[in-house]
């Protein structure tokens, strides 16, 4: 008797927290939100001194905050209106309302990296902080510039200066080899014409 008061103890302990699990913003849930924010699909428009922000393939857990501003999507969408001053390309993803991670931050999406129009990054276009589209965060000029002696000295950088200077090499074995067999081509062209005027003589 005492085992059977035992069990449905545990049943009444056990079953509400499975049935609520869902409404929990447990590990599984929060994943599953961030692997929406990489489905969003950014589009940037330029109109005057403005810049329109169309973020869309938004599912419906999900709210952005921009600039002090939140946003929820409608019909999957967002539309958000920037300044062409603004220094802030960052859209900050967060649970929505009716989700069990409401208000968590989830992720950032870095609309524009600035720091990839800085002279530093000519010659460097392949690194991922010299990339527009990276969204990434960068605190300040020092932090690009510690990163950047980082990236100058790695492995990474020698395997793509020594790739550089391969295919540098082939470009010019390549061009030689064309003028010599034009040259060649050219050569027995005229031969065979000068050849041929001396037969007609």
């Amino acid at each position: 008797m005492k085992k059977i008061l035992i069990y449905i103890l545990l049943l009444l302990v056990i079953l509400p927290l499975t049935v609520h699990a869902e409404q929990l913003c447990i590990k599984k849930v929060y994943e599953e939100l961030a692997a929406k924010v990489n489905e969003v699909e950014i589009k940037m428009t330029e109109k005057d001194d403005q810049i329109e922000v169309e973020v869309t393939n938004v599912d419906k857990d999900l709210m952005i905050y921009y600039n002090g501003n939140t946003y929820e999507p409608i019909d999957g969408k967002v539309t958000i209106i920037m300044d062409k001053t603004t220094n802030n390309y960052d859209l900050k993803f967060y649970g929505g309302y009716d989700h069990a991670c409401v208000e968590e931050y989830i992720a950032t999406k870095r609309l524009y990296n600035k720091y990839s129009e800085k002279d530093e990054c000519n010659g460097n276009e392949e690194w991922e902080l010299c990339q527009k589209e990276y969204d990434g965060y960068i605190k300040d000029d020092e932090e690009f510039e510690e990163k950047l002696n980082e990236y100058l000295k790695s492995d990474e950088k020698k395997e793509i200066e020594s790739e550089k200077k391969n295919n540098k090499q082939k470009f010019i074995l390549i061009t030689l080899l064309v003028i010599i067999i034009f040259g060649i081509c050219g050569y027995k062209i005229n031969n065979n014409k000068k050849n041929k005027k001396g037969k007609s003589e």
